[in-house]
């Protein structure tokens, strides 16, 4: 892998930027600092910002005619900054770990301004992630969503190896991009659930259940968000409610239909037993109340935070606990 760079003869930047750009290398203006020229509040988007249209090129180096150009590199490449500035040792660091010096390597290398060293590789198909100081070092390297300053006329910095010297392959010690996990195959229920989240789920069914008409969404919506963030968050799948005000009136037909059957296969134990408060407001060991909690949304008493019903709660993905307490969910 190569770029087929050709140096300008004049010392303008945008001669040099459009030079590059001939060369397939997506260029973009940065100020002396090395920070890009276009700030967010003016609209600019840093490193993708960076292009090979000629007529963008244009436009920017219009607007910055004396601008450095940034090279937003590409995933293909991999581009390690041996950082020498505030008392850090980067070419000191690559000898440590390549055995070599940095200049002995046979790969495009430019001189930065303070006298540091960027070498270009090929990632080789290899997936990196841009990093900065690896391993406590002086050692940065930049690859997709990174960029670095190139050289021209009058800015500090040189090509020491030109872009026409083959790349070298990636070093072997640079950490490479972890691999994202595989989104996880859907399968069936088998039915071998612990009685404690069977449990939960029971209550989740008796409490859509008892919901009045015309909340049974809403009810579903805010049953099924409180199970799932405890299951999220490793918690106990157990339900923590307030002391209930009534019993439902008739047993729930929709656990009888959905999970039931599966509880008596599943579990070779007797039915959870029925629970409820103590005098500290905790569940009390062994037992479990079914009744509707007042202040839980699709009850029968409303929730009484002012300005919201029982479907706002749901929209604003709010859980009511006792009455009068609603906590919503960030």
């Amino acid at each position: 892998m190569t770029f087929d760079f050709q140096p300008p003869s004049s010392e303008a930047a945008i001669e040099w930027a459009l030079a590059y750009s001939r060369a397939g290398m997506a260029v973009f203006p940065c100020n002396a600092n090395g920070m890009p020229s276009i700030s967010k509040a003016q609209g600019g988007a840093g490193v993708y910002d960076a292009t090979t249209d000629a007529d963008r090129i244009g436009e920017f180096w219009a607007m910055f005619p004396h601008a450095e150009i940034g090279w937003g590199v590409p995933a293909a490449v991999v581009v390690v900054d041996l950082d020498v500035k505030k008392g850090k040792r980067g070419l000191k660091d690559f000898f440590d770990r390549a055995g070599v010096e940095p200049d002995s390597v046979e790969t495009p290398i430019a001189v930065t301004a303070s006298g540091g060293r960027h070498l270009i590789y090929a990632a080789c198909g290899k997936a990196f992630q841009n990093k900065v100081a690896i391993g406590g070092t002086g050692i940065d390297f930049r690859t997709a969503g990174g960029y670095v300053v190139l050289p021209r006329k009058g800015n500090g910095r040189a090509w020491l190896k030109p872009l026409s010297t083959p790349f070298a392959p990636a070093p072997s010690w640079l950490p490479t991009k972890p691999s994202e996990r595989p989104i996880g195959e859907a399968r069936p229920f088998t039915g071998n659930a612990t009685p404690a989240a069977l449990d939960a789920l029971k209550d989740a069914c008796e409490e859509i259940e008892a919901a009045l008409p015309g909340v049974r969404n809403d009810a579903i919506n805010c049953a099924s968000y409180h199970i799932g963030r405890r299951i999220g968050a490793g918690r106990s799948m157990r339900r923590k409610r307030s002391s209930r005000s009534s019993a439902p009136s008739s047993a729930c037909s929709m656990w009888d239909r959905t999970w039931g059957a599966t509880s008596a296969r599943s579990s070779p134990r007797s039915p959870p037993a029925r629970r409820s408060r103590g005098r500290n407001g905790m569940i009390e060991p062994g037992t479990i109340d079914r009744s509707p909690s007042p202040g839980f949304l699709g009850s029968r008493a409303p929730c009484q935070r002012p300005g919201l019903g029982a479907g706002d709660l749901s929209r604003a993905g709010a859980l009511c606990e006792p009455p009068g307490s609603c906590v919503i969910a960030r």
